[in-house]
């Protein structure tokens, strides 16, 4: 499984980008809103989930985290394919995704081509009790720098395989990040239990 990405920004369209890391470029499948992160930027990081089908093996990336979350979650709803949830999430950011699911606004969803009444009141009945953790991630670390969106990340792949809640780690993990010296995984993850 290919986890995240880093590496330099080859090529972007609003559709796909090209990463190269250490010299293999890998198209990623995007949204609007990744594409438009990734703008003036020529190093990049970008949290990924990889789809392998008999025909084809399909890389998405996403700036986010929350977004990743976010279409993770979606492609869970039966009748919701990947094509399917990066259309939604470039109709609507994952923020905006979590108020119009908790709203019970299926009118919005409804407005994504491709997206009907019966598919968006299925999103809505199957994810409105499980976008609690998407909140809590959905600002985590915006406008932070790539090492310290690392750390984060590493961070908190530790402590969920230590078997805390995602959201508990990750209110844990940004609390221990304010303190600018813990720059090193094994120190964040020490502090972070503490504040847990």
């Amino acid at each position: 499984m290919i986890f995240s990405l880093r590496g330099k920004l080859i090529n972007s369209t609003p559709t796909y980008s090209v990463i190269e890391c250490v010299g293999v470029g890998y198209q990623v499948l995007h949204s609007i809103h990744t594409y438009e992160a990734l703008q003036g930027k020529t190093e990049v990081f970008l949290h990924t989930h990889l789809i392998v089908r008999e025909d084809a093996q399909i890389l998405f990336g996403f700036y986010e985290l929350a977004e990743k979350e976010m279409f993770l979650l979606l492609t869970s709803v039966s009748g919701v394919g990947p094509s399917s949830a990066r259309l939604i999430l470039s109709h609507l950011n994952a923020k905006d995704l979590v108020r119009v699911i908790g709203a019970g606004q299926s009118d919005v969803l409804r407005s994504v081509k491709g997206i009907g009444t019966k598919t968006a009141e299925r999103i809505i009945v199957d994810l409105k009790d499980k976008i609690t953790a998407v909140a809590e991630n959905s600002t985590e670390m915006d406008g932070a720098p790539l090492n310290d969106n690392k750390l984060f990340m590493d961070a908190l792949s530790a402590l969920e395989v230590l078997g805390y809640a995602r959201a508990a780690a990750a209110k844990a993990i940004r609390k221990a990040l304010q303190d600018t010296s813990l720059n090193t995984v094994d120190r964040v993850i020490k502090q972070s239990l503490k504040n847990l």
